[in-house]
């Protein structure tokens, strides 16, 4: 195993590429491709002029890299064009989310995304009738176990995933960005109603405070943080984005991040992409923030896993072994109160192994 050299975030992580050597190249491009990044780098090192510094073969991987990119960003289009032309009729809104909004809605974290599926957010009461137009349409449900069927129709935030007839394309269908059973689901209808037309469509985006408050409860609270790296990059790119371009957003992501209870999420989230990426965050944000942290010994041990999680050893060592597997027990933790997690994991255990696809 070769270990990449300590990565300069707040400098600039993009000009370390220029300093791995070959064997450090296979990780890093092994790594960028687990959490779908390394479509990026060939367009970023060839805008500064520094792509020939780099060994052909090396030249070659980010060159394919970039056209399996630009191929998923085509494919996330059609399919959010098709998504609108078989919701045409409905009469209530459709509000993109995550990796095909950030396409749709051209910002930064949409550059050369590798999106695997397109999520989508209706009304809760229009839920059947979304997913009844979307069938009609060629998206069929996948098959299920009777409890994994009860398991997102009741308890989760999404119904199970659809997928595509002909092209095999997945629509994830949401009406929540929370499952229900999770302490901190907010009101989806505040969420719709400030939800911004995209033009030329009947599809819509989550207002800007929104959109970054969703990344962070995605990658920060609910989230197995197995794409670590993606969901701080998102934030930062998101707010760096946003900040530059609406003057009111700070003091609106203030006071939507409050109204939804998202403080301690929000704190993890932003800790990491300042520590990481030198997000810039302001002091009194940071400080109100700090308040909903958790105790010292819990809050060092939450930042030490998510650095630990960013950029692991393939495979990862033991140290990191246990961070990812802490994560992940965390993400179950908060997503369900502690007597429904533990009849849902001793479901789980009891059916491991049968042939349908497992929910959780």
């Amino acid at each position: 195993m070769y270990p990449l050299p300590p990565l300069p975030f707040q400098l600039d992580h993009v000009a370390i590429l220029l300093k791995l050597n070959v064997f450090e190249w296979e990780r890093m491009l092994a790594l960028g491709r687990i959490h779908g990044l390394a479509g990026r780098w060939h367009a970023q090192l060839e805008a500064r002029g520094t792509l020939t510094q780099l060994i052909e073969p090396v030249r070659n991987h980010l060159w394919s890299e970039h056209l399996r990119a630009q191929e998923r960003v085509r494919m996330a289009r059609w399919e959010a064009d098709r998504i609108d032309h078989a919701l045409r009729d409905q009469d209530y809104p459709v509000v993109l989310l995550k990796g095909a909004a950030y396409i749709l809605a051209e910002l930064p974290p949409g550059t050369a995304r590798m999106l695997s599926d397109v999520d989508i957010l209706v009304p809760q009461e229009r839920l059947a009738e979304a997913e009844t137009a979307l069938k009609e349409y060629g998206w069929r449900s996948q098959p299920h176990s009777s409890y994994d069927e009860r398991y997102y129709r009741e308890w989760m935030h999404e119904l199970p995933p659809l997928v595509h007839t002909t092209r095999g394309a997945v629509v994830d269908l949401h009406h929540n960005i929370l499952p229900r059973t999770s302490r901190l689901c907010p009101d989806a209808a505040t969420l719709i109603s400030a939800s911004l037309p995209l033009p030329g469509s009947r599809l819509r985006i989550l207002a800007p405070a929104d959109m970054v408050l969703h990344s962070i409860v995605h990658g920060f609270y609910g989230g197995e943080f197995a794409n670590c790296w993606r969901d701080v990059l998102d934030v930062h790119e998101l707010i760096s984005h946003f900040a530059a371009q609406i003057p009111d957003f700070w003091p609106t992501f203030e006071a939507r991040t409050t109204a939804f209870h998202f403080e301690r999420p929000t704190y993890y989230a932003l800790q990491a992409a300042h520590t990481l990426f030198g997000t810039a965050v302001p002091p009194a944000i940071m400080a109100a923030l700090s308040a909903a942290a958790p105790i010292w010994p819990l809050r060092a041990l939450m930042n030490w896993a998510i650095r630990k999680t960013l950029l692991p050893a393939l495979p990862p060592n033991f140290l990191e072994r246990c961070a990812l597997r802490g994560l992940y027990l965390r993400s179950h933790w908060v997503k369900m109160p502690p007597g429904m997690l533990t009849r849902h994991l001793w479901t789980k255990y009891q059916t491991r192994g049968r042939s349908a696809p497992s929910a959780a």
